[in-house]
């Protein structure tokens, strides 16, 4: 659960967590806007990222899709001590 597949670069985060997710689980991550805050026209969105019945970070983002983005890089961080910005991989990192 700790390890990127190896030989993989995804630039985007999501797209990295929900690979490690399924391969380890069979499950896709769950996105979930904690709250909006400000104006319509310059919202700040906070979203927590689920694997399963545990969450596994959160994001903020001007956008709920930047914000499930920055969900899934705290995430990743987490799990594997990477952002999912490259391909190094840690193991042996706790949850």
């Amino acid at each position: 659960f700790h390890e990127l597949p190896k030989g993989r670069t995804l630039a985007n985060p999501k797209s990295q967590l929900q690979e490690l997710l399924q391969a380890r689980f069979q499950k896709a991550p769950v996105y979930k806007v904690l709250h909006d805050e400000g104006p319509d026209h310059s919202k700040v969105f906070t979203v927590q990222v689920w694997g399963g019945r545990k969450p596994l970070g959160v994001g903020q983002g001007k956008s709920k899709q930047q914000a499930e983005k920055e969900a899934a890089r705290d995430a990743l961080e987490k799990i594997t001590g990477t952002d999912g910005s490259d391909s190094a991989t840690k193991t042996g990192t706790d949850c």
